[in-house]
């Protein structure tokens, strides 16, 4: 099985915006200034890198919301 791409959605509160990060890059692959917006994208993006997992972060940093499925569908 291929590894799972995995992609995070976490407030900035420097520049107040939304940011989707793949776990491992050196930036963000997107900024949105809503939360809503950031995560649909992050599952846009989940979608195409199956199998993929997007955790959305509350604005303090904590985990609210993991979305994965074993068969690579973010859900």
């Amino acid at each position: 099985m291929s590894q799972t791409t995995r992609y995070d959605v976490k407030y900035d509160a420097d520049a107040e915006t939304w940011r989707v990060e793949k776990a491992g890059a050196s930036r963000a692959t997107a900024v949105y200034p809503d939360k809503h917006d950031a995560i649909g994208r992050a599952t846009e993006l989940a979608l195409a890198a199956r199998p993929s997992r997007v955790v959305v972060h509350d604005r303090d940093g904590r985990i609210e919301e993991s979305r994965y499925d074993d068969r690579g569908v973010a859900a």
